[in-house]
């Protein structure tokens, strides 16, 4: 059985309920991580700037609490090879969520990770 790391538990207390659930629907069937969830301004604007958000604060869905984003990988990543395939699975089997089939949560992938929002 997976669990998460007290990284991932902190990162999942900042969530919208929504978005827990989906998590927690998922973890027993394939191990990630949970790297962002709110982010504050001085992070949000320093994403914006490197290129990794589209918006600066306080529009982002990250910048909300509790968050109406997360951004997640799959764990553990030893073979950067195998990262996409993995990064796709991790992506599919959050899609499978009976939350997100209530029309009320998207998934999309963002570079090297996966984003969920409501």
């Amino acid at each position: 059985m997976f669990k998460y790391s007290e990284r991932s538990l902190k990162v999942r207390s900042e969530l919208h309920p929504q978005l827990q659930k989906i998590f927690d629907f998922v973890l027993p069937i394939f191990d990630h991580t949970l790297v962002c969830g709110y982010r504050p301004q001085e992070e949000q604007d320093k994403a914006f700037e490197n290129g990794f958000s589209k918006v600066k604060f306080p529009y982002g869905k990250h910048n909300r609490y509790p968050s109406i984003a997360v951004d997640a990988y799959p764990y553990p990543l030893k073979d950067l090879h195998a990262k996409s395939a993995r990064e796709q699975e991790l992506y599919q089997t959050c899609a499978k969520n009976p939350v997100i089939h209530d029309g009320d949560v998207s998934a999309r992938r963002s570079r090297s990770y996966s984003v969920f929002c409501i």
